[in-house]
């Protein structure tokens, strides 16, 4: 855990892209042992699928670097290396696998922290490609929403949710710094309570999270907030930071770009939607006393949640 956080603090503070290289490195291969919790056939795969992706971005971002130094336009390499370590489209296959069988934590962190390092590297201008940035962007927010409709799967759907949501941090990442990080950070502070109640529950489908959360009414309001803020709906965090990205794209040279992303918000909304109605239909039956696993996990639940309301004034 050290090195994963500590080698994309270090990549992002440092100008050296043979430095940078290395982290990236060093962060790929440190993560692995957290894929691998219980060391079995299933987690060895799940790591090799994280692996090659990862290691053959970091090869090209590696060649990059020496054409750089050669003076010659690298930067469409770069940016093609970052975008395949992120797991954008249409550079997206090896993600929603690795998703699928992966342990609660590890998905956490896969869909989160490991993100910042490609991102934040994606805001420099001598590194990002603009062009296919952008066309990477609205690919991965459509394709995001339209492979997310009837998942019944909880990890899968958190992945092309996560896809869908790396277009507008793409989007943002052409435009501003700030946009970006700011967006970045009410995701993080969304999709965490969720993963963090399909691992205390150990649910991954519709019908096991229904089950699970008969018997805590407090948990099922929390995921249904959770998920209705990363549906996009009013007056939530992921609605609120959406607004100045749109407002920044409409003073740019590029309106047009806008239209995939609210077409794409819309179709996630639909499932979204779909999900949360039934969550808040569930018959709540008597519970048992709770843990105290349970009583501390409530309040950082609440103060979670209490974030996506508070979002709004820091967007502008």
């Amino acid at each position: 855990m050290f090195f994963v956080f500590s080698t994309t603090l270090l990549a992002n503070t440092s100008s050296n892209m043979l430095f940078v290289w290395l982290m990236m490195e060093l962060n790929s291969l440190t993560f692995i042992p957290i894929i691998m919790d219980t060391h079995n056939i299933t987690d060895t795969e799940t790591s090799i699928k994280y692996l090659i992706p990862q290691t053959l971005g970091s090869s090209m971002f590696l060649t990059s670097a020496f054409l750089t130094y050669a003076k010659i336009q690298s930067s469409p390499l770069t940016s093609i290396a970052l975008l395949l370590k992120l797991g954008s489209a249409p550079m997206h296959m090896w993600f929603p696998p690795v998703m699928y069988s992966i342990n609660m934590t590890a998905g956490l962190i896969l869909l989160t922290w490991q993100k910042v390092m490609p991102l934040l590297l994606l805001t420099n201008p001598q590194l990002s490609y603009p062009p296919i940035v952008i066309a990477s962007a609205m690919m991965s927010a459509l394709w995001g929403s339209i492979a997310g409709l009837n998942q019944t799967n909880l990890l899968i759907l958190m992945s092309f949710s996560s896809i869908n949501h790396l277009g507008w941090l793409l989007m943002s990442s052409t435009l501003n710094l700030i946009l970006t990080i700011n967006y970045l950070g009410a995701y993080i502070l969304t999709i965490t309570p969720i993963m963090l109640l399909m691992k205390k529950h150990m649910t991954k489908t519709h019908s096991m999270v229904m089950t699970s959360l008969m018997t805590d009414k407090h948990d099922q309001l929390i995921l249904t907030l959770s998920l209705l803020s990363i549906a996009g709906m009013p007056p939530m965090a992921m609605f609120a930071t959406k607004i100045p990205i749109i407002t920044s794209i409409l003073l740019s040279t590029l309106k047009i770009t806008i239209m995939p992303l609210i077409l794409s918000a819309a179709i996630s909304m639909h499932f979204y939607l779909a999900l949360t109605v039934t969550l808040m239909t569930i018959p709540q039956t008597p519970s048992q006393q709770p843990s105290v696993k349970t009583f501390y996990m409530k309040p950082m639940y609440t103060l979670l949640i209490m974030t996506q309301f508070f979002w709004l004034p820091l967007t502008w």
